[in-house]
């Protein structure tokens, strides 16, 4: 079936084009509201442009950059940068935009290569492997033009293209919808959860007050001690920072159960992981997470799952690096029960909490198997098999 599939560079079947480097490069103060597009690589999701942090420059300034100017159709790929190797195409209402020095684009205007072709080609795993190999510099990976237009790719003649094409998009359609209601149920699940804490600790109950954290704790911050990572010698005991564990290490400052509080870090105002964790055992902690013991650990993990439920926007000082110090943690109200409805409010979210992630790793396992089938559509379609 692939008897007449074509082997060629890609300089021979492509234009490219880059970024904008020079010295009129737009400066922070040159974007606007709106008017012309500043694509860069944070914009390019899920095989196209997303809006999400676009930045726009005037008429203008898009007169003056000499490159960069993209269509319709066309392949931008990230050359600089932490994502090299990403690309997407450039959809309609992006037909007139400009792209940064992270970017560069593949340009099909011939009746040899459709360009939904060459981003299906692109995201097959044969040509990914390719891509990924071809890049160079580890500390900052680079994509340079002529390794890229080196790359050799086979394709079938314009007729074929367009079939495959077609048949491409109808499978990954059905796939996208399917993963957009996987992913809607573990939302689903997470919200689940989250309504169901902020319900616990909204209405209360009969006997509740209301304590200041550091009445009902001890707090070890001045035990802490920060290394950094060249004097750090590894081992197997976790060393804490104020997201999680963030390196293992030969020794421990801690051997007990307690409780962990991020101290900095935008995660403290974003919230898209936990701020507070339970640790047990042999431990290091560094300066980035507070450290407090409590006399129960149900009572322990009672201020765990508050503190997870909560917004802390009125504690943290600093929007650029927030912070919570130890004066504001310590006068966050708790509502606070009986020791008795500690522990069956606890036992109520540690179940549900299992149930929560057992739904969530099944629905984490369905969107990996979609992307698989995804990955071997693509290689059957450039193996001639589709």
């Amino acid at each position: 079936m692939m008897m007449d599939w074509e082997k060629k560079q890609l300089r021979d079947v492509c234009e490219i084009g880059d970024g904008n480097y020079s010295s009129k490069y737009p400066k922070a103060n040159d974007f606007i509201a709106s008017g012309i597009p500043f694509i860069t690589a944070k914009n390019l999701k899920y095989g196209t442009v997303v809006s999400k942090h676009i930045r726009y420059i005037s008429e203008d300034q898009h007169s003056t950059l000499t490159k960069g100017h993209v269509k319709e159709g066309d392949l931008v790929i990230v050359v600089r940068g932490s994502s090299t190797g990403n690309c997407s195409l450039v959809p309609h209402e992006y037909k007139n935009s400009n792209l940064n020095s992270q970017l560069a684009y593949l340009r099909t205007e011939n009746n040899i290569l459709d360009s939904k072709f060459l981003y299906y080609i692109f995201s097959s795993p044969c040509i990914q492997k390719v891509v990924y190999e071809t890049i160079s510099g580890s500390a900052q990976p680079q994509l340079p033009n002529n390794k890229l237009l080196g790359i050799e790719i086979s394709f079938p003649p314009l007729n074929e293209q367009k079939r495959i094409v077609a048949k491409l998009d109808k499978c990954f359609e059905a796939i996208d919808k399917a993963r957009a209601n996987v992913e809607k149920n573990l939302q689903n699940a997470k919200d689940l959860f989250q309504s169901q804490l902020n319900q616990i600790f909204s209405q209360k109950g009969e006997g509740w007050v209301e304590k200041n954290l550091g009445s009902v704790c001890e707090n070890f911050d001045s035990k802490r001690i920060p290394i950094t990572k060249s004097k750090r010698v590894h081992g197997e005991i976790p060393y804490y920072g104020a997201s999680g564990i963030v390196d293992y290490i030969s020794e421990f400052i801690f051997d007990e159960d307690l409780l962990l509080v991020s101290e900095d870090g935008a995660n403290l105002l974003a919230r898209t992981y936990p701020i507070a964790f339970s640790v047990s055992g042999k431990i290091w902690v560094n300066n980035h997470a507070h450290v407090l013991k409590f006399e129960d650990i149900n009572e322990q993990y009672f201020i765990e799952y508050f503190l997870n439920s909560i917004k802390l926007n009125d504690y943290v000082s600093g929007m650029a690096q927030p912070k919570l110090n130890q004066k504001k943690l310590n006068s966050i109200l708790v509502p606070y029960p009986s020791v008795e409805v500690q522990r069956d409010t606890v036992d109520y979210l540690n179940k549900l909490y299992s149930q929560v992630q057992s739904l969530e790793s099944n629905y984490k396992q369905e969107l990996d198997a979609l992307d698989e089938l995804k990955k071997s559509i693509l290689q059957k379609a450039f193996n001639g098999e589709l």
